[in-house]
């Protein structure tokens, strides 16, 4: 039987809360079976896979045929989180792109989103070449930068915006207004 990202995420997803649900003892084997609509060989590929994967603390009690969480405060951080290779290889573009402006101001409150999500989602895409298909340039920081966040705030606030402006090629100093 094939099994889909999204229903592998799913039966786990019930696996855990089963788990968490009986601190006091053992699941049963057969009511996981149950509850994922699953053969004893999905449950323990997933079971397994919970082990590797997020290093979920998952014994078998073979007196009582049950499972159980060894660590009673374990999180399964992204037990309802299933993307698609397409979807995993969109997400690192977009954080490749990001990671150019790590140091603009504007960007401060999303530093270390997609750290936080590649922590979470624990996933592997095999990649055919160790280098990356496009690299993108670093640009930390460059005179103005610190402006970003006032311009785009002031947009968002729709209000007028006048500054002075002097070429580096000019000594002219020109000024002007901008209308959101």
């Amino acid at each position: 039987m094939t099994t889909t990202p999204k229903a592998r995420a799913q039966r786990i997803r019930k696996i855990h809360e089963q788990l968490k649900l009986f601190t006091d003892g053992t699941v049963p084997k057969k009511k996981l079976i149950e509850i994922c609509n699953s053969s004893e060989r999905t449950l323990k590929a997933d079971l397994k896979y919970m082990r590797e994967e997020y290093d979920a603390p998952v014994k078998f009690n073979w007196k009582t045929k049950g499972y159980y969480y060894t660590e009673g405060d374990f999180e399964l951080l992204a037990q309802t989180i299933a993307l698609s290779a397409e979807e995993l290889n969109a997400l690192k573009m977009t954080a490749s792109a990001l990671e150019q402006f790590q140091g603009l101001d504007i960007f401060k409150d999303v530093r270390g989103i997609f750290q936080k999500l590649d922590n979470a989602m624990k996933y592997k895409i095999l990649q055919t070449s160790a280098e990356p298909y496009v690299v993108f340039e670093y640009a930390p920081s460059f005179d103005g930068s610190h402006l970003i966040s006032f311009f785009y705030q002031a947009i968002e606030d729709r209000r007028t915006v006048a500054f002075n402006h002097k070429k580096f090629t000019h000594t002219q100093i020109k000024e002007y207004v901008i209308r959101p």
